[in-house]
């Protein structure tokens, strides 16, 4: 029914639309319905669901070609498909690969496809290309653990032993350490011997400091200095890892303003990066409020090569969906 009524008015604006949000409403209840049968273990159940997700997801993406979300959804869809369809489950693991590459081309910084790209990667035993994307989880987010844990298990595979245990430190640290007082990190570099003493000498207090013991019990102090883009791990006084990252917390949008550009609108702002590490990438992203002050949807953005201690202009359009917006809110500005 649905094709016949797109085969009558191919052309029609009003027929697509209606018909691409028919199509993934449908895909999305398929894949709920999946993921429902896959929490009480009903394989086969879980299976019809995702085909079905996989071919509306596809009919969507037929008439709409390359919309972000879709594109994700399809990845996510042919993921599950290859836990379940071992037959086929290689070319089920590429194309998820396919599909996440799709949505990074449009949004690089889009942390949950990096990560789900990451592992299917790594699934594929492309470490070199897995190991990139999970340096850029790192750079985007430093302070989550589980993706420094993934990094260092990628540079296993690879064949750096030093960057696994790194990887693995500090990010049991970042999980499970416990914080301490970083005004005592004087006292601290003072009592713990000549490495700990030239790191504060030459980098003053850290940002944060946290204390981990392994199951073995061997006591980590991690020093984290998160607005120049450093760790420091140091057992018994030693300083035995290190991480560099971009830094986190020193970019800024100092202005961003809602306004009319011809029939419709457009968010028009500045994103200032206070650092002096060169960003590849930045995204900023808004959230947009109707006079009510309720969130009506997200926009986004994003800006190449914003120089150290810069500047860079950005415009966001709405779309016809967006246009009730009153007002913005900043969500996030991250970058790599």
């Amino acid at each position: 029914m649905l094709k016949k009524a797109r085969s009558i008015a191919p052309k029609d604006e009003k027929v697509k639309d209606t018909l691409f949000e028919v199509y993934r409403a449908q895909a999305d209840t398929a894949y709920q319905n999946g993921s429902s049968k896959m929490d009480v273990s009903d394989t086969t159940a879980a299976k019809q669901f995702f085909v079905q997700a996989d071919r509306l997801y596809k009919e969507a993406d037929d008439i709409n070609p390359g919309l972000s979300d879709i594109s994700f959804q399809l990845g996510m869809t042919a993921y599950e498909l290859s836990q379940l369809d071992h037959q086929h489950q290689q070319e089920l693991i590429q194309e998820a690969a396919a599909d996440y590459q799709t949505v990074l081309k449009t949004n690089p910084a889009d942390v949950d496809v990096l990560y789900n790209l990451t592992l299917v990667l790594r699934d594929l035993g492309q470490y070199k290309e897995a190991h990139d994307f999970a340096i850029r989880l790192v750079d985007l987010k430093p302070e989550e653990g589980l993706y420094r844990q993934i990094l260092g298990r990628i540079e296993d595979k690879l064949g750096n032993k030093q960057g696994l245990l790194s990887g693995l430190v500090f990010g049991n640290a970042l999980k499970n350490g416990a914080k301490q007082d970083v005004s005592l990190a004087k006292v601290q570099s003072e009592k713990s011997g000549a490495d700990v003493r030239r790191r504060y000498m030459e980098n003053g207090n850290p940002d944060e400091i946290l204390t981990w013991n392994d199951s073995a019990g061997q006591e980590y102090d991690i020093w984290f200095y998160w607005t120049r883009g450093e760790g420091f791990g140091f057992v018994g006084g030693k300083e035995k890892f290190q991480t560099a990252f971009a830094p986190d917390g020193v970019l800024s949008v100092p202005k961003a303003d809602l306004m009319p550009k011809g029939a419709s609108k457009v968010i028009s702002g500045t994103v200032a990066n206070g650092s002096d590490h060169q960003y590849n990438y930045v995204r900023v992203q808004f959230s947009l409020l109707d006079d009510t002050d309720q969130e009506i949807g997200r926009a986004s953005a994003g800006v190449e090569n914003v120089g150290s201690r810069a500047n860079a202009n950005f415009e966001i359009p709405l779309d016809k969906n967006q246009e009730k917006a009153t007002k913005v809110k900043l969500v996030d500005v991250i970058g790599y």
